[in-house]
Order: C-alpha cells, then sequence, then structure tokens
C-alpha cells in the first residue's frame, strides 16, 4: 500500500512538537516509520535518505521495465522536485517523457536521466552538496580513450545533479605520454581526479604519481583479449605503484 512521505515542513512541524512536549518521541517515532517510504509491491521508494545521508535516492534503471522506473520515479518526485536515473535505455527516457508530468533530460551517452517534476524545478532546487572550492575546476574527469566516455559521462553527470562543479580532459591515455602531459597542470588545480581507463589500465598510475590529491581509479571493459570484461585494467589499478 503507497503512503504519503512526510515533507520537509512536515517534519519540522513534528520535531517542533517532540521538543514542546506535546508528542511523544515513540509517536513521533512511528510517524516517521509510517511515512519514510512509499510501497509500490515491487519496490519501496526510500523518501528518507536525503534525511539521513544528504542525497536523495539514485534509482538504477538497469535490470528495471521502463513502467516500474516510471512508478518509482512518480514517487519520489512526488516528495523532491528531481531525480537522477543511471543505466537507462531509450525506451526508459522515452516512457518517461510520456508519463505526464514529467520532464526529462536524457544523456545517451551517459545513459542517464534527470527526471524533475517540471522544466524549472530542476534549476530551482536547493542542492545538497556543495561546489568544491579547494580546486579551481572542482573535480577533473580524466578518460584514456574514446571508448571509456560512456562511464566518465556518468560520473559527470552524477557530480552536475550533485551540484558539483568538474572539469573533462579526455582521450588523454599513455600510448601516447604526451596527451597526459599537455593537461597535467590544469588537473593539479582540482581538488581530485577520477580516472578512467580500459585496456591496460595505466593511466590511473600515471596520474596519480604526478599530483599530490586523491585519485579515484576506474577500470571499464575496453579492452582486447584478456583484458576485455575489464579485468587486467582492475587488477593493475589494484595493484598500481602511485600513492593516493
Amino acid at each position: 500500500m503507497a503512503c504519503q512521505p512526510v515533507s520537509p515542513k512536515e517534519l519540522e512541524t513534528l520535531l517542533q512538537a517532540v521538543a514542546a512536549g506535546t508528542t511523544t518521541v515513540a509517536d513521533a517515532n512511528v510517524a516517521l516509520c509510517t511515512h519514510a517510504v512509499t510501497d509500490l509491491g515491487f519496490a519501496c521508494v526510500d523518501h528518507h535518505r536525503r534525511l539521513r545521508q544528504g542525497v536523495g535516492e539514485v534509482v538504477f534503471g538497469e535490470g528495471k521495465s521502463a513502467e516500474q522506473v516510471l512508478s518509482i520515479v512518480k514517487a519520489i518526485l512526488k516528495q523532491q522536485p528531481a531525480v537522477l536515473v543511471t543505466r537507462v535505455t531509450a525506451m526508459m527516457a522515452s516512457s518517461l517523457a510520456k508519463g505526464g508530468g514529467v520532464a526529462v533530460d536524457y544523456d545517451p551517452i551517459a545513459r542517464t536521466i534527470v527526471a524533475a517534476t517540471s522544466k524549472d524545478a530542476r534549476a530551482a532546487e536547493e542542492l545538497p552538496l556543495e561546489t568544491m572550492s579547494a580546486g579551481k575546476c572542482g573535480v577533473a574527469i580524466v578518460t584514456a580513450g574514446t571508448s571509456d566516455l560512456p562511464v566518465a559521462a556518468e560520473a559527470q553527470n552524477t557530480l552536475a545533479y550533485l551540484g558539483v562543479q568538474f572539469t573533462g580532459f579526455h582521450d588523454v591515455g599513455v600510448s601516447g605520454i604526451h596527451r597526459v602531459l599537455r593537461i597535467i597542470e590544469d588537473v593539479r588545480r582540482c581538488s581530485l581526479a577520477i580516472v578512467v581507463a580500459g585496456m591496460d589500465g595505466a593511466l590511473p598510475t600515471v596520474v596519480a604519481g604526478m599530483l599530490s590529491g586523491p585519485v579515484i581509479a576506474v577500470p571499464t571493459s575496453v579492452g582486447y583479449g584478456i583484458g576485455a570484461g575489464g579485468g587486467a585494467p582492475l587488477l593493475a589499478m589494484l595493484n598500481s605503484c602511485a600513492s593516493g
């Protein structure tokens, strides 16, 4: 059975009632537990994740039908102005766009959707995370090759949804090391780097060896022979000789 989630204003009122002594802690706990989820039968939408963790639920589209994704998104949009959906298909995007009352921003390369109650709602949303200020470019997203772009684009769209500034540096793999050297000073201005690579997975090690900040290494399934499936770059990244 679907239930109406508690809104931020209702939550504030409830907490004020507890503080004033007009509502017991036990009664407040029952109210929060009752309205924390919307049970759709095939999914329990977690409306309080943003309250607990600062970021609302992100919908993972892979393995779900277009109808299931649409139902989950609509349930979330009753409580917040926008939601990020990852690993989506063109059919899911079309279903959301035709679902009524949902504005859809679909990126076919990243396979992501930002769905909102209206075109203006997304822009007006109060973002849960502040733009990173330690570096001029926030987060650097570095890719080894053009074939790694889908994974990088998903990271970029996630950062954009969270309100985190980023700069992309693409197709700078180690097969042409001069490409890395020409952008490394710009990468150093960023707070951290997300480095995406397939094949031998060497790029994160090269980049980490030239940075003082942290590097998040992301393997992709791009490659030949034993590297196919992402096994070779994953092991190379786990065995990196660069610190950070």
